[in-house]
C-alpha cells in the first residue's frame, strides 16, 4: 500500500511530528487505543466506527500496535476521501451557481463528467441514480443526497 500514498513531504512530517508525541519510548509504534487521540490532536474527528474501521484496515495482524507506515497509509486513506469529498463539492458547486444547494437532474450528467476521472453515465445510468436519491420526483437532488451518491459512482 505504500507506494499507493499521495502524500506530500510537509504532511508526512506532520503525521511524523504527531505519531511520535504519542510513541514517547521511540519505539516505532502507537497503541490503537491512542488512534482516536492522536487524529483529534491533529484536527481529525472519526466516529468510532470510522476509526475502528480505519484501524482494521492497517493493523491486519490485530496486534493492537500501529506503526508509522500502517498510520501514513491510514492518513492517506483519511486526505484521500476528504479529497474527494472535496472533488464531489466542488462539481456540485459549479452547477448550483445561485448557492441554493440543490440541481436540476437535467444537470447530474454534467456533474459526474467533471468528476476526476470523468465518469461518464448514459441516461439510462443517470435515470437509475435519480430514482435512488430524488424519493419525492421533483427533478431535484439536493446537494448531501448528491454527495453519497457521487462518492458511490466514482468509487
Amino acid at each position: 500500500m505504500e507506494s499507493d500514498r499521495k502524500l506530500t513531504i510537509p504532511q508526512t512530517r506532520q503525521f511524523k511530528e504527531a505519531f511520535d508525541v504519542y510513541d514517547p519510548q521511540n519505539v516505532g509504534v502507537v497503541s490503537t487505543r491512542k488512534m482516536g487521540a492522536l487524529l483529534r490532536s491533529m484536527g481529525f474527528n472519526p466516529t468510532q466506527d470510522e476509526l475502528q474501521d480505519l484501524i482494521m484496515q492497517v493493523d491486519r495482524t490485530c496486534s493492537c500496535q500501529i506503526t508509522f507506515p500502517d498510520f501514513l497509509d491510514m492518513m492517506n486513506k483519511i486526505i484521500g476521501t476528504r479529497n474527494q469529498e472535496s472533488e464531489v463539492e466542488d462539481a456540485f458547486r459549479c452547477f448550483d451557481r445561485k448557492g441554493e444547494g440543490y440541481v436540476m437532474k437535467q444537470e447530474l450528467g454534467f456533474i459526474f463528467q467533471n468528476l476526476g476521472g470523468g465518469v461518464d453515465l448514459t441516461e439510462e445510468e443517470i435515470q437509475s441514480l435519480l430514482l435512488e436519491v430524488d424519493v419525492d420526483g421533483d427533478g431535484v437532488i439536493q446537494y448531501d443526497e448528491f454527495c453519497g451518491l457521487a462518492v458511490n459512482v466514482i468509487n
